[in-house]
């Protein structure tokens, strides 16, 4: 009895210094501590210190609910003034009675919207309430009404929002599972995600953002404790590794083709044998070449480079052997690894230029044979801890520029983190049944969405070598992704066809044409979402999604996604646009035989060349490039708003606008179009409703049978100009 006492009462001290030590760290009450403390304990939830609270203003807390322990840990670390709104479940549970008594808290029934006077009241006075919203990256309308309710509360009061989440390192990516009713526990391993205090009018005054409506601005705000949560993760190998760990090592995760499939376990321990041997014989900070287009060894040795350390250099066939081998010279690239199923005569023309280059070419079926028993087993018991342990901010990855000059664009592993964390903050991947993408890795967005993303997510995906989809993936039953560019978006459309099939079409552009590409109408069983990632580094910019979409726009752009737009004369709700990525930082080392290049800094805008518009719940409308122009009274006008504005007028026809000279003004703006019945009219109600003046649209439209071509199939501007004064000298022939 007294050893029973006496550990009763050792329990209680150590209970009592714990809580002492938290209430001091976190500056809770003691009470509040004594209840957190066994909590934490239980679940070792990660927090590094007190939550943030807007001094001199009111305060509200969106908290992300995903499960019962949600509201007893906001109850104990938030200010004991906070009124707490919880949902019926959670106001009249028996095991949250001690919970409740910490704060006040009122019901709430999660169906109806709420505005109430009160609450305007109180966060006028300074006090500070805390909210719980569905934590779903696609909500319905119904669940999103809440976010218009809490926005407008917001507005209101003038009060900062703070967002919340606790959930596993990841988790907000690699939940998969289907969502378990509020009620459920989450497993051990759990942090805090929380963003800094802000207000509606604030984040309205950022650049690029003064149009958004409140309850866009609150979603995007609560989205980015998504974001941050990348940060407790480390490098991109941490974070497939942590799936794997979720998802177990028999979940088949790679879809290389029919009837070859890989698990979690297959890829990790065959890129945990690759890594060894890469650590031996490279250096941190060296650059590794990966020349395996097409090839089912490329996920593991990619996985292989990013646990060893080291920059992975993702090679193809888009530029020729004279570009290819000025960039291994350059980058400077020493090894190559590659695969001996490359065997057409392309491959070895490439892999005998990188040879001839000074990279010494190693063979991954070379190694992986070369590996013993022991070897592989201890392989197998590794598979999910990393080699190496590099700084996030080391480049992970470089990816060939989209100019085909050889040129290399450096990805840290934050940046990667971040690009598939944003990403994933815009779908809803717990009910996907297999992701498929047809832009390659060694694209930006392929390498981010179409292939990272469902690794850390535990999606089955395939990487597809060219546009046609395989129709065995498209009759799974259950929601199939597919990540294509646009101008593939009809082909897979047609493809997916299949009463079976949730198809869900992510059609991408990239920025380069000056042609507006028109997406197929939305039929029953299949949704078009459009994405833009600008050529270049930038990456992926903006996503639709079920929540924001919105027909003939590009969506909204990422949370968290730094971006403004650059005023162009005749643009009045948009102009040009510039984003500015993290992690593009070029480390010591690359490009160092060329002194002329300038270093890129991190925190640069990097100007994507399009023209967007915005409408006034943001969504970008693209208005096509920044690169040509018309001089009009000595002012410049871009010609490309014409061609957008009449593609969409007129999505079959195709459309040019070129400058054309005029004795009064200098220049003069005329559109060319195969469409027979094109009116001034049309275009001009169009235009307005995107924000464009009449200076941007054309003096003179002229209908022809077909547009002038050159060489490369593009729109030949000469003959068109050509064909403009041509017009012209007929007009006046017929007038005299």
């Amino acid at each position: 009895m007294v050893w029973a006492l006496s550990c009763l009462a050792g329990v209680a001290c150590l209970w009592a210094v714990a809580a002492g030590y938290l209430a001091f760290r976190l500056r809770i009450s003691f009470r509040q501590a004594l209840l957190y403390a066994p909590v934490k304990a239980v679940f070792i939830i990660r927090n590094d210190g007190p939550l943030p609270l807007a001094k001199g203003r009111g305060t509200i807390y969106v908290v992300s609910h995903r499960s019962r322990l949600d509201p007893a840990v906001m109850l104990s670390l938030l200010p004991a003034d906070t009124l707490h709104i919880l949902d019926h479940d959670t106001a009249k549970s028996w095991w949250m009675e001690p919970y409740r008594d910490l704060a006040r808290t009122i019901p709430f029934n999660a169906t109806h919207v709420f505005v109430s006077r009160r609450l305007v009241r109180l966060l006028r006075g300074n006090g500070s309430i805390a909210v719980y919203l569905p934590d779903d990256a696609e909500p319905d309308t119904r669940a999103f009404r809440l976010f218009r309710a809490v926005g407008r509360i917001a507005l209101k009061a003038d009060a900062a929002i703070v967002p919340i989440r606790l959930g596993a390192p990841g988790g907000a990516v690699s939940d998969r599972s289907r969502r378990a009713p509020i009620r459920a526990w989450p497993r051990p391993g759990l942090a805090l995600s929380v963003v800094s205090p802000a207000t509606i009018a604030e984040l309205r005054q950022r650049p690029g953002e003064t149009m958004i409506t409140a309850s866009n601005a609150l979603f995007d705000r609560v989205a980015q404790t998504r974001i941050c949560d990348k940060e407790h993760l480390g490098t991109s190998f941490m974070a497939v590794a942590r799936a794997g760990r979720r998802f177990g090592n028999e979940h088949v995760i790679h879809l290389a083709g029919p009837g070859q499939v890989f698990t979690f376990g297959e890829i990790l321990r065959e890129a945990r044998l690759i890594a060894d041997r890469i650590a031996r014989k490279t250096q941190e900070g060296d650059l590794v070449g990966l020349y395996l287009p097409g090839s089912t060894r490329l996920v593991p040795a990619f996985l292989a480079t990013q646990s060893a350390g080291v920059g992975a250099v993702l090679l193809d066939n888009t530029v020729g052997p004279e570009v290819l081998s000025r960039t291994i010279q350059q980058a400077p690239i020493r090894k190559v690894l590659t695969s001996r199923q490359l065997t057409d005569e392309t491959s070895q023309l490439m892999l005998a230029a990188m040879a001839s280059a000074g990279a010494r070419i190693q063979y991954l079926e070379d190694i992986l044979d070369a590996a013993g028993a022991g070897h592989r087993l201890v392989a197998g018991l590794m598979r999910h801890r990393p080699v190496a342990h590099p700084s996030p901010d080391v480049p992970a990855v470089l990816l060939p520029a989209n100019d085909g000059g050889g040129d290399l664009l450096p990805l840290s592993h934050r940046r990667l983190l971040a690009s598939v964390a944003q990403a994933a903050a815009r779908l809803r991947l717990r009910d996907a049944r297999a992701f498929v993408s047809t832009l390659p890795p060694t694209h930006t967005v392929g390498l981010t969405v179409g292939m990272l993303l469902p690794l850390a997510s535990g999606t089955p995906f395939r990487i597809q070598d060219s546009g046609d989809v395989d129709p065995t993936i498209l009759n799974l039953d259950g929601t199939v992704i597919v990540l294509v560019p646009v101008d593939q978006a009809q082909t897979v459309v047609a493809a997916g066809q299949n009463d079976a099939t949730h198809l869900r079409v992510i059609a991408c552009r990239n920025g380069k044409s000056h042609a507006y590409v028109a997406l197929p109408p939305l039929q029953p069983g299949i949704e078009i979402l459009e994405a833009f990632a600008p050529a270049g580094e930038t990456g992926l910019v903006t996503l639709s999604s079920a929540s924001h979409r919105r027909a003939g726009t590009l969506g909204r752009v990422l949370p968290s996604l730094r971006h403004r737009l650059l005023h162009i004369p005749g643009i009045e709700r948009g102009g040009q646009l510039q984003v500015s990525p993290s992690g593009m930082a070029l480390p010591e080392g690359i490009y160092a035989n060329d002194p002329d290049r300038p270093e890129a800094s991190p925190q640069g805008w990097v100007d994507t060349g399009t023209l967007v518009s915005l409408d006034r719940e943001g969504f970008i409308h693209w208005l096509g490039r920044a690169d040509r122009f018309a001089t009009l009274d000595g002012n410049q006008r871009p010609l490309s708003p014409v061609e957008a504005v009449a593609a969409r007028a007129w999505p079959q026809s195709h459309h040019l606008a070129v400058a054309a000279e005029d004795r009064r003004k200098g220049e003069r703006i005329v559109l060319l179009t195969t469409q027979i019945d094109a009116d001034k009219a049309t275009l001009r109600k169009l235009a307005r409703s995107l924000g464009l003046e009449d200076s941007l649209l054309p003096s003179e439209i002229i209908t022809i049978p077909a547009l002038p071509l050159g060489k490369d199939g593009l729109p030949d501007e000469a003959r068109a100009r050509e064909i403009v004064a041509a017009s012209v000298g007929r007009s006046r022939t017929k007038a005299a």
